[in-house]
């Protein structure tokens, strides 16, 4: 069983945690901030990698695909041209939360309908406020 010394260290690592959470937001942005001119360099210099103490930055190509602005067209060219397995129905889980708490707050239960095909788990987690 925990006593007030775990309890406190608890609330010394939420402290620590939030410092270096706030230390790599900022490191975060200044490595976006230096990405274009790092890219840059390497087309300048016609290199796709480099070596700098002990870090080795190399250019990595990536695609990415998405619709163009009309999903359902996107989607039903997709299955037109043999690629429907790439289509599916989904629902956004956040959403569904956000209505499953609105249900819960106002005493409501979930639809008969949809209770045996949606999962809803109660977790209970510490919060933590810095002060000062």
């Amino acid at each position: 069983m925990a006593d007030v010394r775990t309890v406190k260290r608890y609330a010394e690592l939420v402290k620590r945690k939030r410092k270096l959470d706030a230390e790599v937001k900022k490191i975060k942005k200044q490595l976006a901030d230096l990405e274009e001119p790092v890219l840059g360099y390497f087309g300048d210099q016609c290199i796709e990698q480099q070596r700098f103490d002990g870090v080795t930055l190399s250019v990595r190509r990536e695609l990415w695909a998405g619709h163009n602005g009309d999903v359902d067209a996107a989607c039903q060219a997709l299955v037109e041209a043999g690629y429907g397995d790439l289509v599916g129905r989904r629902f956004n889980t956040s959403q569904l939360s956000a209505v499953v708490r609105e249900w819960d707050r106002a005493g409501e239960e979930i639809p008969d309908g949809l209770r045996e095909h949606i999962k809803v788990s109660e977790v209970f987690k510490i919060s933590a406020r810095v002060n000062g």
